[in-house]
Order: C-alpha cells, then sequence, then structure tokens
C-alpha cells in the first residue's frame, strides 16, 4: 500500500502523482478568448489595487487531455473602490499528450502544482502588454513563489476553481 499525504486533496501518493507527471508532455498552448476594457485614463500606480483570479477544467481526450485555464485581473481605485477602472481577463487552452488517463484526482494537484507553472508565463505577459497598449503605466505581475507572499505587492490572487 503506498503512503498518502494528508496535505493532498485527493489523497494520491506523491509517487502516483509524480508517475502521471512523468508521461506528460505539452503539446499546445492558444489563446482562445481575451477581453480588454480599460475604464480609466491614465491609471495611478500608488492608488490602483489588482486582484487577480483564476479557474481551470479540462476535457479527456483519446491520448491525452485538454485544460482550459482562465485568468482575470481586476484593476479599481482607491477612490470608488467599487467601480473597475479597468479588466483583462482571458482563456488559455493547452493540450496534452499523456500516458495515463486524467482524472479528478490527479487535475486537482495538476491545476494547483503543474498548470500556473505552464500557464502564468503567458498571462503576465499578456497583462504587461495589454496595460501598456491600454495607455497604463505597464504591470508586471509577480514570479510564481509558492508558500510566500509576495511583500509589498498588491496584488491579491484569489480563489482557483476546477471542472
Amino acid at each position: 500500500m503506498s503512503e498518502r499525504s494528508a496535505n493532498t486533496p485527493s489523497a494520491l501518493s506523491p509517487a502516483e502523482y509524480g508517475q502521471f507527471i512523468e508521461g506528460l508532455e505539452l503539446l499546445e498552448v492558444r489563446l482562445v478568448r481575451l477581453n480588454v476594457e480599460a475604464r480609466s485614463f491614465p491609471i495611478k500606480p500608488a492608488g490602483t489595487r489588482l486582484e487577480i483570479a483564476d479557474e481551470a477544467s479540462y476535457t479527456p481526450l483519446d491520448s491525452g487531455f485538454e485544460v482550459f485555464h482562465r485568468y482575470s485581473l481586476l484593476a479599481t481605485d482607491d477612490l470608488s473602490p467599487s467601480e473597475p477602472v479597468g479588466r483583462i481577463e482571458a482563456e488559455f487552452a493547452l493540450r496534452f499528450k499523456s500516458v495515463q488517463p486524467i482524472s479528478q484526482p490527479y487535475f486537482e494537484i495538476f491545476r494547483e502544482v503543474n498548470l500556473p507553472v505552464n500557464t502564468w508565463p503567458y498571462w503576465r505577459e499578456l497583462v504587461q502588454a495589454m496595460t501598456a497598449r491600454m495607455g497604463w503605466p505597464p504591470v508586471t505581475l509577480p514570479l510564481l513563489k509558492w508558500g510566500t507572499q509576495p511583500a509589498g505587492r498588491s496584488t491579491v490572487r484569489k480563489g482557483r476553481k476546477g471542472k
């Protein structure tokens, strides 16, 4: 019988999950949806709060699976926090070849651990490029650092949802 981790939401052992990851290959990353709104021109970085949320779902395929990872950035101003001054929403589709079929227990870990590593760089670049095109100072999102909280940042990362 394999050891189970109390911190692992699906109770898969690290060895079981590691075997699943070893059998993965990323085939494609594409942007499938983008929505950008700039209601204020330009924003004042000192008085702006950025909130980031994301959610992900997957679809099994014959030889792997496809993941849809949605991100949203909501910018609010200290002067009127209930009225957004801007928003960026994007959805990325990633197609994976997989030796082992994906199931919900594997996806629960995958969306928390591996998926952001694959999508966050695309999201960071998109946010930086879009904020510059919106006439705002370019926003550089922080690095992913699991288990730490970025010091001195106004960025808030909100909940994650799965399939």
